[in-house]
């Protein structure tokens, strides 16, 4: 092994092993440093598929030493050897479709040879890690809400890591993601113009960066909003059937919250808000999306007619290519001056679309120059990037006609990283996921690779300009996107946006929350018990098999689509926590 591949920390780490006899803490400490770090590059990119018996990658666990060993990944005797780091090396893993990176970061590689070369180390356990009491986070917010004036309760409400902090296969370094996920999710929603970070709460037997206070008005959202985000929330619960002393204190507990918020339930998951309410509906609901392109435009204060009109770089841009990262045909995009700082817009085309090669007809949409409608191109679908307010991003997703889409069409644009949980571009999610420092480079091939000429040539070298112009352009964008962006995460994740192997939080921690399975302890932690061993005591055998939960006894997992699922308005979640005597929640 070359230790010149390596960053100066993990190159030290790897010879830990020829320091003296006296260094046995400083050994210790390597190598959970070495096994942390390649741990989290497994996480990132191996986890969503690789997570356990009943995941869609087979039955070994990529964040279990022991499972990769049993199935055959990790090579005991010769670990620097083994198909773990051979499947990355080669390319042959993650699959091309779903890379978050391709191919994996050297940096990330560099990682893993290190844990490699160190023995292949356990991973850090934290399974001592202090369980939190619901009746700490509770009895935090309801302090919080005593400490807040009458006329501000009523727009307090609170976001909760605590199931994830419990969770004994989350570590502590997983959770500054979801705080960054959090932060930029509600100022991504919001027409506000000030960035406002979630704050803090702390307690009695509270950690820290467990429980997050918001004011509803800081994002432009209301009452009316949080009730629409609990009508799909899978999670409510109340506590006043569970009986003895604690079933007593939740239950009060319970009631003050009620009293002093003004609404049933004045706190939600913090994972879970930020993968639902990044995606329809709630996304549009709480960034107040419009119906139509056209009113998207209006409500922006941006006149494309006016810009096709007098074409000027600084007003209107343009950039075609034959190919992009999320559609297989030819692509043109668009950039718009706006009041917030730019609007971006793409038209996309389908395979079998006659009049959408861009080369042949390259002056669309239909009626945007009508000198030359013979040569404009007809699109099947388009996104739409646009500066809010903030500074950050919102998004928006439409077919043709520039009526809006939930989802862009799979033969037209596709998602390799699933972040919405299956191939399909998901607005928000998807494009959270993709434009993670903001716009993407672009490289332009109709400026001189067009098939027209005289007038119709000259309005194309009009709207599309030279490289270094639309060069300038992005990197103007990008950069006030990403001091947006710094604003919004900072103060919950050291990680440089524009670091190699960064990952857009929301995107990370919308897979996460999808496509990761449950084994029993998370699901013990989501019910806020201590122990997988806990809920077999407290739930019948059958119970369980009842609710089709029995491979939990088994070392089996289960989707979280499958949790979440609701049948006669109650989750699978709220089924089970039924049985543990909680209440299931479900607002009208």
């Amino acid at each position: 092994m070359n230790a010149r591949l390596l960053p100066a920390a993990l190159a030290a780490a790897v010879v830990f092993s020829a320091a003296p006899a006296g260094g046995a803490t400083e050994t210790a400490a390597d190598s959970a440093t070495v096994a942390s770090a390649a741990r989290s590059v497994l996480r990132t990119h191996c986890s969503r598929c690789h997570s356990g018996e009943g995941s869609p990658g087979g039955s070994f666990d990529v964040l279990d030493v022991a499972s990769l060993k049993k199935a055959g990944h990790l090579d005991a005797d010769s670990p620097a050897d083994s198909f773990v780091l051979d499947a990355i090396e080669t390319n042959y893993m993650p699959p091309t479709n779903i890379r978050e990176q391709a191919p994996v970061p050297e940096s990330d590689r560099a990682a893993l040879r290190a844990w490699l070369a160190a023995g292949a180390p356990d991973f850090p356990s934290e399974a001592d890690r202090q369980h939190v009491m619901l009746t700490s986070v509770l009895s935090a917010v309801r302090d919080d809400l005593r400490e807040t004036t009458r006329e501000d309760r009523p727009t307090r409400r609170y976001f909760s890591l605590h199931t994830l902090f419990n969770n004994p296969n989350v570590l502590a370094s997983d959770l500054p993601a979801y705080r960054a996920a959090l932060s930029k999710s509600v100022n991504s929603m919001s027409w506000e113009p000030t960035i406002t970070p979630p704050r803090e709460v702390t307690g009695e037997g509270l950690p820290g960066g467990v429980l997050y206070a918001v004011d509803l008005r800081d994002y432009g959202w209301d009452a009316a909003d949080w009730q629409t985000v609990l009508k799909a929330y899978p999670y409510g619960l109340s506590y006043g059937n569970l009986g003895g002393d604690e079933g007593e204190t939740l239950g009060r507990l319970g009631e003050d919250l009620e009293d002093l918020s003004g609404t049933t339930l004045p706190i939600v998951r913090a994972d879970w808000f930020v993968a639902a309410a990044a995606r329809p509906p709630l996304y549009n609901v709480l960034l107040d999306l419009p119906e139509t392109e056209l009113a998207l435009e209006k409500k922006l204060d941006v006149d494309v007619k006016r810009h096709f009109a007098d074409p000027r770089p600084r007003t209107i841009a343009r950039a075609g290519f034959s190919r992009s990262g999320v559609s297989a045909q030819n692509r043109l995009v668009e950039r718009h001056a706006s009041p917030y700082g730019a609007y971006w817009k793409s038209y996309d085309f389908g395979p079998d679309n006659g009049r959408g090669k861009l080369t042949r007809f390259p002056l669309g949409p239909a009626g945007a120059f009508t000198n030359h409608e013979r040569l404009a191109f007809k699109h099947d679908g388009g996104e739409a990037i646009f500066s809010l307010p903030n500074g950050l991003h919102g998004y928006f997703l439409s077919d043709g006609a520039g009526a809006y889409l939930h989802a862009g069409p799979i033969e037209v644009v596709g998602d390799t990283l699933k972040t919405a949980g299956t191939p399909s571009i998901v607005n928000g999610v998807s494009c959270f996921a993709c434009h993670k420092t903001g716009m993407i480079d672009l490289t332009d091939t109709m400026r001189t690779g067009n098939g027209v000429f005289g007038e119709a040539e000259d309005l194309i070298r009009q709207l599309h300009p030279p490289k270094e112009e639309m060069d300038r352009l992005v990197q103007s964008d990008r950069a006030a996107y990403l001091r947006a962006l710094r604003q919004a995460v900072a103060e919950f994740d050291d990680s440089e946006p524009t670091a190699e192997g960064y990952v857009d939080p929301i995107g990370h921690v919308a897979r996460q929350h999808r496509l990761v399975f449950l084994d029993g302890e998370a699901v013990a932690a989501e019910l806020n018990l201590a122990s997988f061993e806990e809920l077999r005591d407290r739930v019948s055998h059958r119970d369980l098999k009842e609710l089709g939960l029995e491979p939990l006894l088994e070392g089996g997992a289960i989707g979280r689509p499958e949790w979440e699922a609701t049948y006669r308005g109650v989750s699978l979640m709220q089924e089970l926590a039924r049985r543990l005597r909680y209440t299931p929640v479900t607002p009208l």
